[in-house]
């Protein structure tokens, strides 16, 4: 019997020595996901309320859905509105060459419109910019058509003398013209 306990005894000695020499060092509970801060967290993590590293949500990116001139081509000065619809945007502006920039307001950021009048071709930028300081930009040319002076061709009576009280027919060939206007003696005789 006391060969038989002192052989249970060594087996067990020995298995528990090789236990203690193959299993790894045993280290203080420790869980990964457990942070203090972000720094302790891998690269696409932060460290979230209850103490543990959670993925990243992505940046915001803003977005120009779209950025429109209407009409695209005028006459000198004449009026035309730029739109604009944005996303995640926590910025915005619109700039031009030779133009003073305009920031967006608040209420402006997901869509809205303006009314300039340009003398000149220009491009204007619309730059948006997420509170993740991700940009869009887009941009709107108005071209600017520098239309020529009226010209009349020919302007005629027939007959060119005529008695009191009788008629003399005018006739007239104008290009490049929207309307016109006959004056005789400061007063209008046909528009």
């Amino acid at each position: 019997m006391t060969t038989t306990l002192r052989g249970a005894l060594a087996r067990t000695a020995l298995t528990l020595f090789m236990f203690a020499t193959l299993a790894p060092a045993c280290a203080p509970e420790f869980n990964e996901d457990q942070c203090a801060t972000s720094e302790d967290c891998f690269s696409d993590e932060i460290c979230g309320a209850a103490g543990l590293c959670i993925q990243a949500p992505p940046p915001t990116e803003a977005s120009v859905v779209s950025f429109t001139a209407s009409p695209e081509a005028v006459a000198p000065g004449a009026e035309v509105t730029l739109s604009w619809t944005l996303t995640e945007a926590a910025s915005a502006s619109i700039s031009a060459p030779g133009v003073d920039t305009i920031v967006l307001s608040t209420g402006q950021l997901a869509s809205g419109s303006l009314t300039v009048n340009p003398e000149d071709t220009i491009t204007y930028t619309i730059m948006a910019t997420s509170e993740d300081d991700i940009s869009d930009s887009a941009s709107a040319t108005i071209t600017v058509e520098q239309i020529p002076a009226p010209d009349i061709t020919t302007f005629a009576a027939s007959p060119e003398t005529v008695e009191a009280g009788n008629s003399s027919t005018l006739s007239w060939e104008i290009t490049g013209a929207t309307a016109a206007l006959i004056t005789a003696g400061g007063q209008t005789v046909h528009t």
